[in-house]
């Protein structure tokens, strides 16, 4: 099935994606002015550690499948290369 999207539709949906983003920010901004340091720290430490949490898991998996180490080696030399500037 092809999804044939007009260029209006994907510029407003950018233009309504922009906004959002824009209206978030504005939100956490207040969030942190308002609130104690510990109140959001421990929300966001939540978070990163789900993060780092869910990466882990994600590896765990893809070195058990076939090629899985392989591929970690290559997401290992991406990331390399990412951080060298290259």
């Amino acid at each position: 099935m092809k999804l044939i999207f007009s260029k209006d539709e994907i510029t407003n949906d950018r233009r309504r994606n922009f906004a959002e983003r824009i209206a978030f920010i504005k939100y956490w901004a207040e969030y942190v002015r308002k609130n104690p340091d510990r109140k959001w720290g421990e929300g966001q430490a939540r978070l990163i550690d789900s993060q780092i949490i869910s990466s882990r898991r994600f590896y765990a998996e893809l070195a058990k499948s076939e090629k899985g180490q392989e591929k970690i080696e290559k997401l290992k030399h991406l990331k390399l290369r990412a951080n060298s500037g290259i």
